[in-house]
């Protein structure tokens, strides 16, 4: 008669002589009794962390609601509001509603994404249904969410000085928090890692863009990207206007500024060979880091594998602010993360 097979022993090692007989679906490990019930109560030690972390940041959002930190943008709405008297009497209340619907869309989106993360958390911890990797994940959510308030939001206002006696003025919310890619204009393009990869699910014969979350409107801004497609592909980095809605043939627009990796320059709606002695390359592994000098109205590109640098003036005429960042991929499987910078 066949022996039985030994049973693997406790994960503990030399600190535990008892067979293993109860395996972890998260970090694929096997205890002992006692240890599984101790790897248990760390498990749920991290949890209430998570918790902890939930109930400081649910504080300070109720903080951000009732107290929001717009003092400087109303300052200089009324700054504007003084000298063009009565012209633009009608037009700063407008701008006044407008910054508070967008404070409160802003808090209440957070809100809902908060509120979310709280049903999922109280449910594993209730039916003690969660690994490493959820712990993992939900950290990752509520990092993101902290920074939209701790990084505080920017409030910018852009104004526009060709329309004569009285200039035309709107407001947005600059998220300072970490980038992250927002919703592709169709499925050619999936999002996937809470928002850090964007991938192309399809040969895009007409370079569908993918645009970041955040708006960039001051001082100098920086997006750190990495390359992570199997072989040598089709891309395009650098920015768009807010004020442009995505949309199909984005590299046809006159506010598409950057450039791609087939040694083109983008800018003012068209595009023109790169005529320096350093081609443009992203290649598969490639770290790029962009520079978005809003002061000087100016984006920088830097490969930092072979330490390349590129940089293009941006006409505001064609590219107002606030701006985003733009990427386009066009053949199947090219893939590109972003990084926190």
């Amino acid at each position: 008669m066949a022996s039985s097979s030994p049973r693997k022993q406790c994960e503990k090692g030399d600190d535990c002589k008892q067979a293993g007989i109860a395996h972890c679906a998260g970090c694929l490990q096997t205890f002992c009794t006692k240890h599984f019930n101790d790897h248990r109560y760390s498990l749920n030690e991290e949890l209430n962390t998570i918790f902890s972390d939930y109930n400081d940041f649910k504080s300070i959002l109720i903080e951000e609601s009732s107290n929001p930190n717009i003092a400087s943008a109303i300052q200089q709405i009324h700054d504007w509001e003084i000298k063009t008297i009565e012209k633009i009497q009608h037009k700063a209340a407008e701008l006044q509603h407008e910054l508070s619907r967008l404070i409160d869309d802003h808090t209440k989106d957070l809100s809902e994404k908060l509120h979310s993360l709280a049903e999922q958390l109280q449910k594993a911890k209730e039916q003690d249904d969660f690994i490493e990797t959820n712990l993992g994940h939900w950290k990752k959510k509520l990092d993101y969410l902290r920074s939209n308030v701790i990084l505080p939001t920017t409030i910018f206002i852009n104004q526009n000085d060709n329309i004569p006696l009285v200039s035309d003025v709107s407001i947005s919310l600059l998220q300072t928090g970490h980038e992250l890619f927002d919703y592709p204009l169709d499925n050619d393009v999936r999002i996937e890692e809470d928002g850090e990869v964007a991938v192309a699910v399809n040969y895009i014969t007409r370079y569908s863009g993918i645009r970041g979350k955040n708006f960039y409107g001051v001082g100098l801004q920086k997006i750190t990207l990495k390359i992570e497609h199997p072989r040598s592909q089709w891309t395009f980095l650098g920015i768009q206007s807010k004020s442009i809605p995505i949309q199909k043939a984005s590299y046809l627009s006159k506010s598409l500024y950057g450039w791609c990796n087939k040694n083109y320059i983008y800018s003012n709606g068209s595009y023109q060979s790169n005529k320096t002695n350093t081609p443009i390359q992203m290649n598969t592994n490639d770290i790029i880091t962009l520079f978005l000098n809003c002061e000087n109205r100016k984006i920088v590109m830097i490969n930092e594998m072979n330490f390349s640098k590129y940089e293009l003036e941006v006409d505001i005429n064609n590219c107002p602010f606030p701006w985003q960042l733009h990427v386009i991929l066009r053949e199947q499987h090219s893939r590109i993360r972003l990084l926190p910078t």
